[in-house]
């Protein structure tokens, strides 16, 4: 189990070293989730946009633009959703697992949009 973060959908300007922290998350549980599925072991993470803690209070201007709406019990029922996955969460051999509304559609949504687009609306987040 990795705590990722919606930091790694794309680069975060003012706080990218953290957001390369957790592209490194999301890398490392794909290619661990990988090596060891032939022991029967899965790796996941989980994506959370910010949760209200301590660490949300560094005042990121992403916080200013999407707000706070994550709580660290959302956080860890995620968790647990996670742990107890559903047998299509282990036929896809899914890895990651988004928390909130927000961070669900962000992270679709740059799967999907031209780079143009999600570095325009992550700009526009960062402001």
């Amino acid at each position: 189990m990795n705590i990722g973060s919606a930091s790694a959908i794309y680069g975060q300007p003012g706080i990218a070293v953290y957001s390369a922290t957790k592209f490194f998350v999301g890398g490392l549980t794909e290619a661990l989730e990988l090596e060891w599925e032939h022991d029967d072991i899965r790796v996941v993470s989980i994506w959370p946009l910010w949760a209200k803690t301590a660490l949300a209070a560094d005042d990121a201007k992403s916080t200013k633009t999407l707000g706070i709406g994550i709580t660290p019990d959302q956080v860890a029922d995620k968790v647990w959703e996670s742990v107890h996955p559903t047998r299509q969460d282990k036929l896809l051999h899914r890895t990651s697992y988004s928390v909130g509304a927000q961070t669900l559609f962000l992270g679709n949504a740059a799967k999907f949009i031209p780079n143009f687009l999600n570095r325009t609306v992550n700009k526009f987040i960062a402001q």
